[in-house]
């Protein structure tokens, strides 16, 4: 499972692999807004993975590369004994923090929660984010905040994101699978009204995402992170213990020939 920390403002991920621990190297550079290509091509970093490789008998990767995530540019994700000389090169005090949270992590499995630029926010109980009016409130006023911050082009980038984080799909895929599946054009004005019929708990997570975002505190890339690691899992239970409200309908799809 993913775990998303903050640290001034930019959310680190950190997952278990086969029992590997593994940083969002892409996240990571956001810090100092660099690219892992740089620190990857920097001779020193270059011979020391030489030499891990050569020394450490380590069978797994030390360097993943994903699609999707960071606005869909993909990620680097790199093994335990590469975070604190990645960290080392962006920043002393970074450097610190994450050799706080490597410890931590590899000793509990987990770590303290540190959320900073979610501290004293205006969002109500996790409950009404369940909501359908709730979601569509928040979604129309995250949307009218990035018009007037960046015009429609920065509406329809923020939105690409938040779907693109919780779901691996852009907005117009889910709009083309739910018009292959025979949905009436009615449940599919939207890839989120289409996401609110089908997929409620990450509804719930994108709404609380927008929530987090329509004054500009926080951007959708560290609130998304946080929101799908944190607040997603939570919205999936209460629908699994049938705490939230189901979708008043939900068309039948066209099952494939």
């Amino acid at each position: 499972m993913i775990q998303a920390f903050d640290y001034n403002n930019t959310a680190i991920e950190f997952e278990l692999i086969d029992g590997e621990l593994y940083a969002n190297a892409t996240a990571m550079c956001l810090v100092k807004k660099k690219r892992p290509a740089a620190w990857l091509q920097n001779e020193s970093t270059k011979r020391y993975i030489a030499a891990l490789k050569a020394k450490s008998g380590i069978l797994t990767s030390l360097i993943i590369s994903r699609k999707g995530g960071t606005d869909a540019g993909g990620t680097t994700w790199i093994h335990e004994k590469l975070i604190l000389k990645l960290a080392s090169w962006l920043d002393v005090d970074f450097e610190v923090w994450c050799d706080e949270k490597v410890a931590e992590l590899l000793r509990t499995g987990t770590a303290t929660l540190d959320i900073s630029p979610l501290s004293g926010s205006d969002a109500d109980p996790l409950l009404t984010f369940t909501q359908r009016p709730k979601q569509i409130a928040n979604s129309k006023e995250v949307n009218s905040f990035n018009f007037s911050q960046g015009g429609k082009q920065q509406a329809i980038d923020y939105n690409r994101a938040n779907c693109f984080h919780h779901t691996g799909k852009t907005p117009q895929e889910i709009l083309l699978w739910a018009k292959s599946k025979g949905i009436p054009s009615r449940h599919r004005t939207s890839a989120k009204e289409v996401i609110r019929t089908f997929k409620p708990a990450v509804a719930s997570s994108m709404a609380l995402a927008d929530d987090f975002c329509k004054t500009g505190r926080i951007s959708i890339d560290e609130a998304s992170i946080i929101c799908k690691a944190h607040a997603l899992p939570l919205f999936q239970k209460m629908q699994e213990l049938g705490i939230t409200t189901p979708p008043a309908t939900v068309p039948q799809l066209k099952q494939a020939r």
